[in-house]
């Protein structure tokens, strides 16, 4: 766990919030681009980096360039040990794709994506501020807004914060719970229409993050989506030799038509 104080009781503090990059390289330049522009104190990335998406060695290059915390995804463990891939997803394509991804990756990024912790834990203001890839217990547990009151409590209940961020589901999400702001920014690289089961997933063009403001005790959160230059993701798709390139290609065409 990283604890840190950031601020004192009155200073606004900004934070960007980025999930789920997949390997968009495009999406993650597009995205940092804005926050730049957004007077960000600070950016938390919750993983899943470089899997499943046409460039994870860029990606992983800029998103270590950014220099931010970054959170281990289960994606993110598969490029430490690409066996567990078969342990989560009996897809074929899925599968090929992150051993793809992994024949990319050198010592060197396989070191950055083991620095990565499980959570980051911060107060600024008076607000604690929680951040996680799954759920508080498993970076492969969903928490969505569809839950009910009962299931939410069991996942997060035992969780201390004021806010509590959570990525991994690839669909934005802010709701309530007994007071407490709950959230998940959305995927960066590869948001989805609906939760992924069995199906393939509908991919949409976008990108998806969050601000965060904290002042004292004010929060203000704002689920940001935001359209990369169409043109550019195509061709990163096409210039790359990843397995799922046709599909992503498709659901790129579909977003455009």
């Amino acid at each position: 766990m990283v604890f840190v104080r950031y601020s004192e009781y009155n200073h606004l503090m900004r934070i960007a919030v980025i999930s789920d990059l997949h390997g968009n390289s495009v999406a993650l330049d597009h995205v940092l681009k804005e926050i730049e522009g957004s007077n960000v104190d600070q950016v938390v990335c919750l993983g899943d980096v470089a899997t499943l998406g046409p460039q994870p060695l860029k990606t992983t290059h800029r998103l270590q360039e950014a220099g931010c915390p970054c959170l281990l995804g289960n994606h993110d463990e598969f490029m430490i040990d690409p066996a567990r891939v078969r342990e989560y997803s009996k897809v074929p394509v899925v599968v090929k794709s992150v051993e793809w991804c992994h024949s990319l990756m050198t010592p060197k990024e396989i070191a950055f994506f083991k620095s990565f912790k499980t959570e980051h834990d911060m107060i600024t203001g008076s607000k604690r501020l929680r951040f996680f890839h799954g759920s508080p217990t498993s970076n492969s547990e969903d928490v969505i807004a569809s839950m009910s009151p009962a299931k939410l409590e069991q996942l997060i209940g035992k969780t201390e914060g004021d806010v509590l961020v959570f990525g991994h589901t690839h669909l934005q999400m802010l709701v309530q719970h007994h007071g407490r702001h709950i959230f998940n920014p959305g995927s960066l690289g590869s948001p989805f229409k609906d939760l992924f089961f069995c199906e393939a997933p509908t991919i949409f063009s976008h990108a998806e993050y969050a601000i965060i403001d904290v002042k004292g005790q004010q929060v203000d959160i704002l689920l940001r989506r935001t359209q990369p230059d169409m043109q550019k993701l195509k061709k990163s798709v096409r210039d790359s030799e990843y397995p799922l390139k046709e599909f992503l290609l498709q659901q790129y065409e579909s977003a455009a038509g």
